[in-house]
């Protein structure tokens, strides 16, 4: 395989940027963050120009098998490598791929992060690699699309996926070519250049799904404000929340398309 790839797998979780007031933490992913805050939860939260991600490679000897990335592999590292993570879908229960960072230099044991850049509560938690930001993409969850088959030829039951064999041979799994190329064609959104990607959908879909009910629109006027604003009422929290980078200005007008009104969201300033 040309390209050194892993997969590992984490709680699922919209952001991976650490806490946002308590409101979000990793879900599923292991038995530890049933009991406690898994150190995924920094995994997309950018530190200067990097980020540095997390996942649990061994229950027993904590370390990453870099030889299973790269026959050749010596030594306590290895760059050029694509991480992709794989998480279970809170709702689905399925796995599917959340992000991923590209040229990552790969650790065989944990660090740790004496510089802060993953602290919680005046916890530090470890990582296992380490990317540019520039690199790194955390899919909105409405596009996190690609699933991936558990199993004895899929994901198993081990939080990383190498695709080499224990004796070399490459894994005989037509799932991970087709995550590499999914990943290199991928052109869409990134929650980590933009976060208003994740909430614009759900104020979408709550628009269209309360006008399906009303047969395509809603002709009452009362009705259509009254939706109108409590959509723009959900962007506004959103928005509001401390660590996304904007300040909420409400600016909407409404423009009429037949009996049809969509309101002009909110915008961003730089």
């Amino acid at each position: 395989m040309a390209q050194a790839i892993l997969f590992a797998r984490t709680g699922w979780m919209t952001f991976y940027s650490g806490s946002q007031k308590g409101d979000e933490r990793p879900i599923g992913g292991g038995a530890y963050t049933r009991k406690a805050i898994g150190a995924e939860l920094f995994n997309f939260k950018i530190n200067g120009d990097r980020v540095y991600g997390f996942f649990e490679p061994a229950a027993q000897s904590h370390k990453v098998r870099l030889e299973r990335v790269v026959p050749a592999a010596g030594g306590d590292q290895l760059q050029g490598v694509l991480v992709v993570f794989i998480a279970r879908n809170s709702e689905s229960g399925g796995q599917q791929i959340v992000g991923w960072y590209r040229n990552a230099t790969v650790y065989r044991e944990m660090r740790s992060s004496d510089a802060g850049e993953r602290m919680h509560d005046g916890k530090s938690f470890p990582f296992t690699f380490e990317a540019k930001a520039s690199d790194a993409c955390l899919l909105p969850t409405r596009l996190r699309t690609f699933a991936v088959p558990s199993g004895r030829s899929g994901f198993g039951q081990s939080n990383v996926c190498y695709p080499l064999e224990a004796d070399g041979s490459v894994k005989k799994a037509i799932w991970i070519s087709k995550a590499a190329q999914f990943v290199d064609a991928y052109k869409g959104e990134n929650l980590l250049e933009d976060a208003a990607a994740e909430a614009s959908q759900d104020v979408e879909v709550l628009l269209e799904d309360t006008l399906e009910m009303a047969a395509g629109f809603e002709a009452n006027p009362r009705i259509r404000k009254a939706i109108e604003d409590y959509a723009m009422e959900l962007a506004k929290k959103h928005f509001g929340k401390d660590g996304l980078g904007y300040v909420v200005e409400d600016k909407s007008k409404q423009e009429s398309y037949g009996k049809r009104l969509v309101p002009t969201v909110w915008t961003k300033r730089e």
